[in-house]
């Protein structure tokens, strides 16, 4: 008996789980040691400064195999609209999988959320005020800014309604709240990718206001439950369920959004107690080719239903796990993966009213292009596009917002 305590006294896992406690509470132990020799009228001005340091020393927020996972993602949504959508040239690519890209936001949203802002709602050092405008800042300009571009193309669509109904479709829009164009099926006609930002708000304040009761075990119970109910939407409806005036459409894209967000939030929660194994042996690519390998590979009619469901409830969480806890990219290739990152938002919105835009003045040169010369040709343009809006647009303003809203200490989640 005393050689086997001995044998766990000095084994390596209890000195590893040591040494990791050790380092958690340690910025505790000075903070605490400090603030006890220091006069009375210093003390809160150095709690002020040293919580935000242990905040930032325990919280990793960025990812950069997230970051190219994401970027990749919002590329294929770009390749899948272009070739589908427009007066111009539909060259029907088939890459029909690529609406799960929207899936693969969802979950990563919802790890970002937590990894982000959880340890601070918990110690009370941001508001549910202070969380929905930083989610605000972080998220609206960008979508103004492609709300106005789709309006500028759709302004004949605009201008056929009745002066009321014109004014509530506008406002209606710029709050991000879906309306009825015409005969349009879409949630939002002026621009479809609208639609997964409107749920990801949503599930963003239900999130919030609800923090408090989401135990590991309630969101487990969430992930399993809306997985259930996922199943049974793309049984009868199909995946492509959110974009679309329809009960099916409302039910089927909040049912996607909860799921996606609440796997994300248990996914970072538990990603130390899933076992290693799970997401070993490869490098920092490896979910990217998974994830583009589910995209890109062309559609089977028969079990197409079962084949993306399947890829929402068990690849593409694995390809975020893995992008978390795998290798993780360095040099020129971190820069990489942090580039697509910052252009996956600006590409995400932007592509299809610039792609209308083109297509109808440009509809002729396209063609000529072909698909695939086409394509690179307008990825290229939407590349530059979407880098010069996040660094000299996007990015300002959501400073601006961030810190006359929230505050200096408000950096928003990408």
């Amino acid at each position: 008996m005393v050689s086997n305590l001995a044998k766990k006294i000095i084994s390596p896992e209890l000195h590893k789980h040591v040494w990791y406690n050790l380092q958690r509470a340690m910025p505790y132990c000075i903070n605490a040691i400090c603030y006890a020799l220091l006069p009375p009228d210093r003390q809160g001005c150095f709690l002020h400064t040293t919580n935000t340091a242990i905040r930032a020393f325990q919280m990793k927020t960025s990812y950069p195999s997230l970051d190219g996972l994401r970027g990749i993602a919002a590329l294929f949504v770009c390749v899948l609209h272009v070739s589908v959508w427009g007066s111009g040239p539909q060259w029907d690519i088939h890459i029909g999988r690529s609406v799960l890209a929207v899936d693969l936001f969802f979950a990563m949203s919802g790890f970002v959320i937590a990894s982000s802002y959880e340890h601070r709602l918990a110690d009370g050092s941001m508001s549910t005020k202070g969380f929905v405008l930083t989610r605000m800042a972080r998220l609206y300009p960008l979508y103004a800014l492609s709300l106005t571009l789709a309006l500028f193309v759709h302004q004949d669509a605009v201008l056929e309604q009745v002066a009321v109904d014109r004014l509530l479709i506008v406002v209606a829009s710029f709050m991000c709240f879906p309306w009825k164009l015409g005969d349009s099926t879409l949630f939002f006609p002026f621009n479809i990718a609208c639609w997964s930002l409107f749920f990801e708000l949503l599930v963003n304040f239900l999130y919030v206001v609800g923090r408090k009761w989401l135990t590991d075990r309630v969101l487990l119970a969430m992930v399993g439950f809306f997985a259930v109910l996922l199943a049974v939407l793309v049984h009868f409806h199909g995946m492509d369920m959110g974009p679309y005036w329809s009960a099916t459409g409302l039910l089927g894209g909040l049912v996607r959004a909860l799921f996606g967000t609440a796997l994300g939030v248990w996914l970072f929660r538990s990603k130390g107690r899933i076992p290693k194994w799970t997401t070993g042996g490869g490098g920092y690519w490896l979910p990217l080719v998974v994830v583009s390998l589910v995209f890109a590979v062309p559609p089977i009619a028969h079990m197409e239903n079962r084949l993306m469901l399947g890829a929402v409830l068990f690849v593409l969480p694995w390809c975020l796990l893995y992008a978390v806890r795998g290798e993780t990219p360095s040099g020129r290739m971190k820069v990489v993966f942090a580039f697509l990152g910052s252009i996956s938002y600006p590409i995400y919105l932007l592509h299809l009213p610039l792609w209308l835009l083109v297509s109808h003045f440009f509809s002729m040169e396209i063609r000529a292009l072909g698909p695939f010369l086409g394509l690179v040709v307008f990825l290229s343009a939407m590349i530059a596009l979407a880098t010069f809006v996040e660094r000299h647009v996007e990015r300002p303003i959501r400073r601006w917002l961030a810190n006359r809203l929230v505050g200096p200490s408000a950096m928003p989640a990408t």
